[in-house]
């Protein structure tokens, strides 16, 4: 799965709340991510949820291995339910393509 944030002082970044766990959390909207990670500060802020087993191999834009620690999954009554992935070290929240999708933040142009 690839994951490709490159980040720069003054970037003007898309962001956007959303409550995990019932917490408003800021992530950055990530077109490039393919799946959606929060850092460990972040995880224990919105409560530590129980994590499950990670059966596959994250990759950064360099192609190195990103170490996850597991992941859950962020229940939105009838919106949706997405998985959010434990990463140490990780700068900042990212939103990755199936959430921005699901919650309709950028629309593809054909």
């Amino acid at each position: 799965m690839f994951l490709g944030a490159v980040y720069s002082k003054g970037d003007n970044q898309w962001t956007i709340s959303i409550e995990l766990n019932g917490k408003p959390t800021e992530f950055q909207i990530d077109t490039g991510a393919e799946a959606s990670l929060i850092p460990e500060e972040v995880y224990k802020k919105v409560g530590s949820p129980t994590l499950s087993k990670v059966h596959q191999t994250f990759r950064g834009p360099n192609k190195a291995v990103i170490p996850v620690m597991g992941h859950f999954i962020e229940h939105k009554s009838n919106e949706t339910q997405q998985e959010i992935y434990v990463v140490k070290r990780l700068h900042r929240p990212l939103l990755g393509q199936p959430a921005i999708q699901v919650l309709g933040l950028v629309k593809q142009i054909e």
